[in-house]
């Protein structure tokens, strides 16, 4: 996998549940793609804050058929939040990798800092 063509679903969308763009190859709601990805970042936050994890830098899925990344695009307070659905026989660090990158991408069309993989 060279790039995130073989996304299933690719949403960028606001921490409060706002979706802002989406990319799927299923007939999907927007709003409700931006509402269940806002409670998953959510809850991956509440509970990495109560177990004494530190910050939620990303938050995993993986289902039977899919694989589900979401991370905050920029720092942990961004409002920026960019989630994919994958088909599961995809490698997910291929996934991490190549999703990262489009994160600090838009991270710096942004103006924000992305800590969450060391640039080169």
């Amino acid at each position: 996998m060279s790039d995130l063509s073989n996304s299933l679903v690719l949403s960028m969308s606001t921490s409060d549940g706002r979706q802002l763009a989406i990319q799927s190859r299923a007939t999907l709601k927007a709003d409700r793609v931006g509402a269940l990805v806002s409670s998953l970042l959510a809850v991956a936050e509440t509970s990495c804050r109560e177990f004494g994890a530190g910050r939620c830098l990303q938050t995993i899925v993986v289902a039977e058929h899919q694989q589900i990344l979401v991370l905050r695009v920029g720092n942990a307070r961004s409002p920026f939040v960019l989630a994919g659905a994958y088909d599961n026989k995809i490698l997910l660090g291929s996934i991490y990798r190549l999703q990262n990158d489009l994160g600090l991408a838009l991270a710096q069309a942004f103006g924000q800092r992305f800590p969450f993989i060391v640039e080169p």
